[in-house]
């Protein structure tokens, strides 16, 4: 049986057979961040792959897809392929979400890109370059952050560009470049084993919000409450995240991603989790896409 069963391992890897083919479950990746009515996470899935005796690790190669949740807590919109084929070390220190500027979310893959929201089009280099002839020498060794619209500093330091959302052109700036941060309570929480739960933690940007830990030990998670102007908690609500990575606050609707409790011998699973801050309503979506 045993050289019937190399045989057909083989007959599928010179066919390209799907049956045998093993299919991973894509993740997060990265930091999302808010895109006017969504917010956008990086999703990376490893390409399906015939097993084999000797599988070369080195050989596995990956996909990266944009996934839209609606701030709202509707249905999430559908995945969107922006690069494939990508070995590991193509994208694991660089790709990342850069911003929103109102109409597109700009990233980094493996290029500078973006998904135009109002026209569902993907935007590459290659538009950039075609905008903007004059400046083919500075994408691709350009420093990139965000303010309200995408930068674009050149590697000297001595050009800096902001890219005008509706044409893609690339207008000339001075003085000093906006930075943002988002102010986390990660902290303010302790970790799983702290005796602090009790101590709420203002969650910043919220206008009444506090998160604290439901308990001490290993199986606590993040309990949200809204407090009036007076003090008085108007409702309380259990995120059900064990471990907190990322805080996207807002007045009506805040966002919280993490990971919930751990289960024995399971890879702990990633959510987002919108709070309705007048309802005290709780939409929870699982970050894991099929």
């Amino acid at each position: 049986m045993f050289p019937i069963a190399l045989l057909v391992i083989a007959f599928a890897a010179m066919t390209g057979c799907s049956v045998l083919q093993t299919r991973s479950i894509g993740s997060p990746f990265g930091r999302s961040i808010r895109a006017e009515q969504h917010i956008a996470t990086f999703i990376v899935t490893q390409e399906p792959y015939i097993p084999s005796l000797h599988r070369n690790p080195g050989n596995d190669r990956f996909r990266i897809g944009l996934l839209l949740h609606p701030v709202d807590g509707g249905a999430p919109r559908r995945l969107i392929p922006i690069a494939s084929q990508l070995r590991h070390s193509d994208f694991r220190n660089s790709a990342r979400l850069l911003g929103s500027d109102g109409q597109s979310v700009w990233f980094i893959a493996q290029d500078i890109g973006a998904y135009d929201l109002d026209r569902n089009r993907l935007i590459s280099l290659e538009h950039l370059r075609r905008a903007n002839p004059q400046l083919d020498d500075l994408w691709q060794n350009a420093r990139y952050s965000f303010g309200r619209r995408l930068q674009a500093v050149s590697h000297d330091y001595k050009r800096e560009f902001e890219i005008d959302p509706h044409t893609l052109r690339a207008i000339p700036v001075s003085g000093t470049r906006r930075t943002s941060s988002l102010a986390s309570i990660r902290e303010a929480l302790g970790g799983p084993h702290s005796q602090q739960y009790y101590k709420p933690a203002p969650v910043p940007d919220t206008g009444g919000l506090t998160a604290s830990r439901s308990k001490p030990g290993l199986d606590s998670t993040i309990v949200l409450t809204r407090l009036d102007a007076a003090g008085k908690a108007l409702w309380t609500a259990d995120t059900g995240i064990a471990d907190l990575d990322q805080i996207l606050s807002d007045v009506q609707r805040s966002v919280f991603i993490g990971r919930k409790q751990r289960i024995p011998n399971k890879v702990q699973e990633p959510v987002l989790v919108i709070a309705d801050q007048s309802t005290g309503r709780l939409v929870t979506h699982s970050l894991w896409q099929h």
